[in-house]
């Protein structure tokens, strides 16, 4: 497929010329590390009820680029639970701060975010959700049976108030 490229900084991203893959390219903005290559593609559009863009916000939340989640907030881009997961499952834990400053609890919290930490392993993602009261934590009973999870992980939750979910799974 052919490609244009714009410059950015004195850097070359390339753009589809189609605009089939428009989604795609606001994808691979969302996640490139510069900001600006985001800015110049979103230009003065709004993303308003624009669902496939919600893709963009997850691969920005997955790579932790919360400079990138902020653009996209800005022009209107849905986003939601699932980009929570995605930067919960990255060991993001600044990004998913930011997701739930942004979009409050209610729209930034579910079982599935719970369960991305235990398999991404951080400890102190997992006291904040608890905090917040984040629901789910059965949703991490997959990986722990098929010991995916790091023993600091199930050590801390068994010491927090999930050691029936540990003894759950360990006597399956």
């Amino acid at each position: 497929m052919p490609h244009c490229y714009v410059g950015v900084h004195g850097r070359g991203f390339p753009v589809a010329h189609s605009l089939d893959h428009g989604v795609e390219v606001l994808e691979a903005a969302a996640t490139h590390p510069d900001p600006q290559v985001l800015r110049l593609v979103l230009g003065s559009h709004r993303l308003e009820g624009c669902s496939p863009a919600e893709r963009a916000a997850v691969a920005a939340a997955g790579a932790g680029l919360v400079a990138s989640l902020e653009l996209l907030l800005r022009h209107g881009c849905p986003m939601g639970v699932a980009a929570t997961v995605a930067a919960a499952r990255g060991g993001h834990r600044a990004a998913v701060e930011w997701l739930v400053g942004r979009l409050g609890r209610r729209r930034a919290l579910g079982g599935a975010v719970f369960g991305a930490a235990v398999e991404a392993g951080d400890v102190e993602l997992l006291r904040l959700l608890r905090c917040w009261g984040c629901p789910g934590p059965e949703l991490a009973v997959p990986a722990l049976a098929e010991g995916r999870v790091a023993a600091a992980v199930v050590e801390w939750l068994e010491g927090n108030g999930y050691r029936e979910l540990v003894r759950k799974v360990d006597g399956a």
